[in-house]
């Protein structure tokens, strides 16, 4: 009976347990993308960081080959005339990349996770974040976040970008780490772990996730159980058509997948902006950057159990 007992355990965690390669475009010294790492590492990932080295934010899906550093690398963790690419000293898997988040999550799928990762076990998930701030709307189009997402899907790796409301621009030797970072990264985790939980194939084809997390504070949504989960569009409609029918809408737009009693996704902020704890999950198309209406139900079916409603 023990031994079934530490089999099943081992599966579970087995099953749980995946490679992902991580990257985002506030640069690879930022507080949030090192309490990200620490936080997927200390529950049973193998996590590989490739990220700008330096503040590469607005820079959508840019890319170019990496040059040797001109000046040092952000928040002075890397020196004036550094290699193009390069690691933390006391840990392989912290890597730089001196070009665009774009660049910097091809470099890390292509070079890196061959070398780093088991052999014949490739990347499971791509995951970029935790952004400082949101990205909804027309935003996305020029955020590198979601720009290095949608090159990891363009090789054939599901992709979730993260961004949370709230939090601030701090060097990853903060200490102690602040709630907005911990928080988030946990909320972050916990959205990976869904995505994960149903197995392969983790997402529909040109699919990438766009999720933004609501604000943390010290005296409300001060921890990741308190926030609830929500599938939301990325684009808003016409206010006036979603007010008017939201279970019939006439805005020149496709219906949205069926859920919560109308055929319109609520926008994401919305989600974020209404009162209580929100984290709000988007199927974005990885070519367009614009809501994808066909992969909306597929990761509806995925995540039901975890999703709830808005109250109206």
């Amino acid at each position: 009976m023990r031994f079934l007992l530490v089999l099943i355990a081992g599966q579970l965690w087995l099953t749980r347990a995946a490679n992902l390669v991580l990257s985002n475009d506030d640069g690879w010294a930022e507080l949030n993308i090192r309490t990200f790492f620490n936080t997927l590492t200390a529950s049973g990932h193998k996590v590989i960081l490739s990220a700008p080295a330096d503040n590469m934010s607005r820079t959508g899906s840019k890319k170019k080959v990496p040059e040797i550093l001109k000046k040092p690398c952000h928040y002075n963790s890397c020196a004036t005339g550094s290699p193009a690419t390069g690691f933390n000293s006391t840990n392989r898997r912290l890597n730089y990349v001196n070009s665009y988040p774009a660049t910097a999550m091809e470099f890390g799928l292509q070079k890196l996770a061959p070398k780093l990762f088991k052999k014949g076990r490739g990347t499971d998930l791509a995951i970029t974040g935790m952004n400082v701030g949101v990205n909804t709307a027309c935003s996305i189009f020029g955020s590198g976040t979601v720009g290095a997402a949608c090159e990891a899907v363009s090789q054939g790796v599901p992709a979730i970008a993260f961004n949370a409301k709230g939090s601030k621009r701090l060097p990853y030797t903060t200490t102690p780490v602040p709630l907005f970072a911990s928080v988030a990264a946990d909320l972050a985790v916990k959205v990976t772990e869904m995505v994960l939980a149903g197995g392969k194939p983790y997402l529909p084809s040109n699919t990438f996730l766009n999720v933004n997390i609501g604000p943390v504070s010290p005296t409300k949504c001060s921890k990741a159980s308190e926030f609830k989960f929500v599938l939301s569009r990325i684009h808003p409609v016409s206010r006036k058509a979603f007010l008017e029918d939201d279970k019939n809408p006439d805005d020149g737009m496709p219906p949205d997948v069926s859920t919560c009693g109308s055929l319109r996704l609520p926008s994401e902020l919305s989600v974020i902006m209404a009162k209580g704890c929100w984290v709000s999950i988007s199927a974005g198309h990885s070519k367009t950057k614009k809501d994808y209406h066909e992969a909306q139900a597929p990761v509806l079916a995925r995540l039901r159990k975890f999703l709830t409603c808005l109250p109206k």
